[in-house]
């Protein structure tokens, strides 16, 4: 998971249902305090990702709030995800879960219940954590969802990373068509340098999705493709 370009996948959207979104944003910013508003935001986009990664779609509390046991087990499998889907430090690591058990344990107040609150260690992971990890490797996983969670990055010429928004086309085109793409402009990052790289994808990706594109004709002519051409033809 890469946390930076959660809040551009719009397939993250769907995952929570409109109430309950709203209630989680309303605690989030009541016990977030003086948090940012991009961390506060984050938040919820972390918690998203991981309704994501089950496949789950509209997901409301109603369904975590009739057994204690099973939010707590819910939260537990959220605090697993975050420590094992990303490759951030454990204090970015840690700053998250604390984030996120603030507003658990907030939910579960609302409802006149409690989760166990857990402290997270900045250095190592400690031993709650590990439960979690566990028991969210042992949760049937999709290598499709997750790669869709790492987004898209590619490397300059100068070895620099650069980050791709492939998003609006994994939704129109699909997962191959857009893996296609990806490895086209991986290879072309290779020959730019940073900051005229970040130019022209941005151009690119603009006409790419301002047009119609035929998968299957597309498809045949993909590896002969300089996206250089496509600007100069467009």
């Amino acid at each position: 998971m890469n946390t930076t370009i959660l809040s551009k996948l719009s397939l993250l959207s769907n995952t929570m249902s409109k109430p309950y979104r709203s209630k989680l944003r309303e605690i989030v910013n009541t016990v977030g305090g003086n948090t940012s508003k991009y961390h506060k935001e984050q938040s919820l986009n972390i918690y998203a990702a991981f309704l994501y990664s089950q496949g789950l779609d509209n997901f409301n509390e109603f369904e975590l709030i009739n057994d204690k046991s099973k939010l707590q087990e819910h939260f537990d499998y959220l605090i697993g995800f975050v420590y094992s889907s990303q490759s951030n430090n454990l204090n970015t690591k840690r700053t998250q879960a604390y984030a996120l058990t603030k507003v658990f344990a907030q939910l579960a107040k609302d409802y006149n219940l409690a989760i166990t609150k857990r402290s997270f260690n900045r250095a190592r992971i400690n031993s709650y954590a590990q439960s979690c990890i566990e028991k969210y490797q042992a949760l049937p996983t999709s290598q499709e969802r997750s790669d869709y969670l790492d987004g898209w990055v590619v490397t300059s010429q100068s070895r620099e990373k650069v980050l791709l928004n492939l998003d609006a086309l994994y939704v129109k085109y699909g997962r191959d068509f857009s893996a296609k793409i990806y490895e086209i402009l991986k290879r072309y990052a290779l020959t730019q340098k940073a900051n005229s790289l970040r130019t022209r994808l941005a151009d690119i990706m603009n006409l790419l999705e301002s047009m119609y594109l035929d998968t299957t004709l597309m498809t045949e002519s993909l590896e002969g493709l300089d996206p250089d051409e496509i600007l100069l033809t467009h």
